[in-house]
C-alpha cells in the first residue's frame, strides 16, 4: 500500500524528498470486513466504525 501511494504520488509529479504522513485516507490503514461475523456485530458498532473510519480520512482524528 505505501509503494502504491508513492508511486502513483511520482507518477502524477507530486513526490518530493520528504516526510509523508500517511494513512486511511490514502489506504495504508484500514479496517477488515466482518467476513462471516456480519451478523454478530451489532449495526450500531458497525455504524460507529464507519463514522470513525471516515473521520479518519477527513483528519478529524490524529493517531500519534
Amino acid at each position: 500500500m505505501a509503494y502504491n501511494f508513492a508511486y502513483q504520488t511520482y507518477i502524477e509529479g507530486g513526490f518530493t524528498q520528504s516526510i509523508y504522513r500517511i494513512g486511511t485516507k490514502e489506504g495504508l490503514i484500514f479496517f477488515s470486513p466482518y467476513h462471516d461475523f456480519e451478523d454478530h456485530v451489532p449495526q450500531d458498532v458497525r455504524d460507529r466504525m464507519a463514522e470513525v473510519i471516515a473521520e479518519l480520512e477527513a483528519g478529524n482524528i490524529t493517531i500519534l
